[in-house]
């Protein structure tokens, strides 16, 4: 009937929900969004997770309704439970700040223009040198050697954010292990397990993680902020000329709106968040497309011919990467199938219904399931790895793997920029072989990555 409000109907959830602990126990801590992607084929495209009597989350994996949920009229992005641990790390950084904080609007505008398109061409050589410091570390280990390809790839990163965005080398391929690692990665990787391991745990495993490790991830909050403040203030003292990076930016460039500067405190936090989602991103998308061309030595080949038909045997330069098309295919399909971060909050901006049906409260947390709406019926044959889907013409489903709104990625360019070129450096100089009795495993720790993913290298080019 015209006019007529619609009926409410009531959400699908996990069975056996506990009356005090709610859906706590239908997710597994250590692969929570793999966990609700599976509950997601039994429940349908939407449904709810209750942690405790009163904090429900809604979890969406449909087109439609994450078409409604992507609404900035209607939605906004939201810091939920979870991220609220996060940001004890990254504090009011671009990617935990809240949106009604100011200084989020004054480093956005601040820093933008430090990752639009024509901004890689500053990065791009410092981007190559650090992927070839890779190349020296694995050329070292003999001439067709066994290697990580997960650290590697995280070390990678690493030193890549840290040369292009901070003119810094971390000298992250001078290790022999986890014990070599930089001290600034290896804190920021126990606080990732603390974080994610907290936010998925009982109350009573809570304690127990506070008595054991609540200490050492104090300790670890305050020499990542301290390292930060370091690399600013050592900057400050000794200004660079030339071209830009991240840190100029922020040290130097004033907001055209308001006339302010970034606050000391705000930058060591922003240098943290840079680091951190520039090296646990990236290097969980360069793992599992490596691992699915080591699959699917054809596509692999596929690209090596497009890197000689682009760029020969030459190194490659700036312009050259845009050209790469098809290995940009793979880049995309690979974060399709795997978004190396799964999901994005969301909350309604005032009480409203999805689907026409389903009661939302102003401010109630939703996750918008990536890895389960990229992977819906929508897409054909969804759980194939194909990047040929991403070739022009073709029918596409839903796609947000760096979120949605003004709140996206800010570092979207960087990392598809990142992701190509090492593909394409990597491919032609290396076969990977993959080792016969390996089964992908995902580590989840907030991102995604592969778990214990190694390769054998043979080297194609002298």
């Amino acid at each position: 009937m015209s006019g007529a409000s619609s009926p409410t109907v009531a959400l699908p959830h996990p069975k056996d929900r506990h009356p005090l602990f709610g859906d706590a126990k239908a997710i597994d801590p250590s692969r929570p969004t793999q966990t609700e992607y599976q509950l997601a084929q039994e429940l349908g495209p939407i449904y709810e997770l209750m942690f405790g009597p009163d904090y429900r989350l809604l979890v969406v994996t449909g087109t439609e309704l994450a078409q409604e949920v992507w609404d900035e009229t209607r939605f906004e992005k939201h810091v939920a439970a979870p991220l609220e641990r996060l940001r004890e790390v990254t504090g009011d950084g671009l990617f935990m700040a809240y949106s009604s904080e100011p200084v989020w609007g004054i480093a956005h505008r601040i820093l933008t223009p430090g990752f639009v398109k024509p901004a890689m061409a500053i990065y791009h050589d410092a981007m190559v040198a650090s992927i070839e410091s890779m190349f020296e570390y694995w050329q070292g280990a003999g001439a067709r050697p066994r290697v990580n390809l997960t650290q590697d790839l995280n070390s990678l990163t690493f030193e890549l954010i840290g040369r292009a965005g901070f003119s810094t080398s971390f000298s992250a391929f001078a290790h022999g292990g986890d014990a070599d690692l930089h001290p600034f990665l290896t804190q920021l990787n126990r606080a990732m397990w603390w974080i994610s391991t907290v936010s998925n745990s009982t109350p009573m495993e809570r304690v127990r993680l506070e008595r054991q490790h609540g200490q050492q991830y104090k300790d670890d909050l305050v020499a990542l902020h301290e390292y930060g403040l370091e690399l600013a203030g050592t900057r400050a003292a000794e200004p660079r000329q030339g071209s830009k990076d991240l840190l100029d930016l922020m040290l130097t460039t004033v907001d055209p709106d308001t006339g302010e500067k970034l606050p000391a405190e705000n930058i060591a936090y922003q240098v943290v968040s840079f680091l951190l989602a520039g090296q646990e991103t990236t290097a969980g998308t360069l793992g599992f497309a490596l691992h699915y061309l080591m699959q699917q030595p054809e596509i692999a080949d596929r690209v090596r011919a497009e890197v000689q038909e682009v760029c020969g045997d030459s190194p490659i330069a700036y312009e050259q990467v845009a050209k790469l098309r098809y290995t940009r295919c793979v880049v995309d399909e690979t974060l399709r199938l795997w978004p190396s971060a799964p999901g994005y909050f969301r909350a309604a901006r005032a009480d409203t219904e999805l689907g026409g049906c389903w009661p939302v409260r102003e401010g109630e947390p939703i996750f918008v399931l990536t890895l389960g709406l990229h992977r819906n019926e929508d897409w054909h044959d969804p759980l194939t790895f194909d990047p040929d889907r991403f070739l022009p013409g073709r029918d596409k489903g839903p796609y947000r793997p760096f979120g949605v709104g003004p709140r996206a990625c800010i570092g979207r360019q960087f990392a598809l920029h990142e992701a190509v070129l090492t593909l394409a450096l990597a491919t032609r100089r290396y076969n990977f072989v993959p080792d016969s009795d390996y089964t992908l495993a995902v580590h989840e720790q907030l991102t995604l990555k592969p778990e214990n993913l190694y390769a054998t290298l043979e080297h194609r080019v002298s």
